[in-house]
């Protein structure tokens, strides 16, 4: 489900970047055996657009629970979940979903058959997303690895991948560290050394 990424210039030409904050989460059973949860997100600031085609899209149908979407809210699908079903808990596993859980302060929306929060947390999240052209709602173009918690200096935070194995991950975390493009701007934060780079990116 998710794609590969060479380098952070090689996610930002095949990804949409923002940054956001969930604002609602909606879990549900699909096809008997298979958990979503669906995250709505407040849009902070659309930093990158993709500039490569898109592949294909992903066919689901969309709680109408989480609609009418804002002008700038989006939705995120996410395989995994809690749900409780003849009265009994079912946890299908899922790192982004334990992370939002765990990350965010929730309140639960009556609801016999799903699990409904309202978010009211404070977080915000720098995102890697894949957008579907004819659909109000988006991928995890690189799942666990294309999230990073701002922290209140700016800071870029992996969510679940902190040994930084995976190539995005690494790249970010040493963004300032190495790169001499960037050498000059080694004192600003994480967040605004990534939009720096955005912007080399498109002049190249």
């Amino acid at each position: 489900e998710y794609e590969y990424a060479k380098n952070v210039d090689d996610a930002i030409k095949r990804s949409d970047v923002i940054t956001a904050q969930p604002i609602e989460s909606f879990s549900e059973l699909v096809s008997g055996t298979t958990i979503l949860t669906w995250y709505k997100f407040r849009i902070l600031e659309r930093i990158a657009r993709r500039t490569m085609p898109p592949c294909c899209e992903i066919a689901a149908t969309i709680p109408k629970e989480l609609l009418p979407l804002g002008e700038n809210e989006l939705l995120i699908r996410i395989v995994g979940g809690k749900l409780v079903i003849d009265g009994v808990t079912v946890n299908q596993s899922s790192p982004m979903t334990q992370y939002f859980s765990a990350e965010t302060k929730i309140d639960q929306v009556l609801d016999p058959t799903s699990l409904h929060h309202r978010i009211s947390g404070n977080k915000s999240y720098l995102i890697f997303i894949k957008p579907q052209p004819s659909r109000p709602f988006v991928m995890l173009h690189y799942g666990t690895a294309g999230v990073f918690e701002i922290s209140p200096d700016d800071d870029l935070v992996p969510s679940v991948n902190r040994n930084n194995r995976h190539n995005l991950v690494r790249g970010i975390v040493e963004l300032g560290a190495n790169g001499k493009e960037l050498s000059a701007h080694n004192q600003k934060s994480k967040l605004e050394l990534f939009r720096t780079l955005v912007q080399q990116s498109k002049r190249r």
